[in-house]
C-alpha cells in the first residue's frame, strides 16, 4: 500500500529533477512517519489489530445500532478498514481528492483523524448497511458517492471534524 501513499507526492512534485525527487521522498517520509509508521514499523499485527478494536469502540461510541448490527453480521472491522488505515484513503479517492483529506491529517497533526474519516464513511451509509447482509456491505461502503467528488470530500471531512470534536480526548 505504500505506492498508494507515495503516489500523491509524485503528483504534486514531478520528478523532474533532482530538488524535486529529493523533496517529494522527504516529505512521504516526513508524512508516514507522522501518520502511518506504526502499521509498517513496528509489529504490525499488534497495532493494527489495536487498531480495529479502537474503530469498533468508536463505531459503538457514536453510533451503537451500527456497531451492533456489523458486529452480529460478522463484519468486523478488520474487514473493512485495513485500506483505510493503511494507505489513509488514497487507494479509494483520486489524488486531487486525497490532497484536501490529508490537507487535515496535516492540520490536525493527530493519526487518530483517520478513525473518524472512516466513521464518516460508514455512518453516511448507515441506513443502507442496516437493510442488507454480510455480503452486501463491502458493496453499500464502496458506494459511498461522497467520495467520489471535491464537494463530497468536503462534506465527509467537516463530518469528521465534528465527531473529532465530539469524541472524549480520552479516546484520541
Amino acid at each position: 500500500g505504500l505506492n498508494e501513499v507515495v503516489a500523491p507526492f509524485v503528483w504534486l512534485l514531478p520528478p523532474k529533477g533532482k530538488a524535486n525527487r529529493k523533496l517529494a521522498s522527504e516529505l512521504f517520509e516526513a508524512f508516514t512517519i507522522r501518520f502511518i509508521e506504526r502499521f509498517y514499523c513496528t509489529d504490525s499485527s499488534f497495532f493494527m489489530m489495536k487498531s480495529f478494536r479502537l474503530f469498533h469502540l468508536l463505531l459503538t461510541y457514536h453510533d451503537p445500532q451500527l456497531a451492533l448490527y456489523l458486529k452480529e453480521q460478522d463484519f468486523v472491522p478488520e474487514l473493512y478498514t485495513p485500506q483505510f488505515f493503511l494507505c489513509l484513503y488514497a487507494r479509494e479517492v483520486p489524488l486531487e481528492q486525497v490532497v484536501l483529506i490529508w490537507d487535515l491529517f496535516i492540520v490536525f497533526d493527530d493519526p487518530a483523524f483517520t478513525f473518524f474519516i472512516g466513521m464518516c464513511l460508514i455512518t453516511q451509509q448507515r441506513d443502507k448497511i442496516l437493510l442488507t447482509d454480510m455480503h452486501g456491505i463491502p458493496e453499500v461502503i464502496s458506494s459511498n458517492d461522497n467520495f467520489k467528488t471535491a464537494e463530497g470530500i468536503t462534506t465527509i471531512l467537516n463530518e469528521a471534524h465534528t465527531l473529532y470534536k465530539r469524541t472524549p480526548r480520552s479516546f484520541i
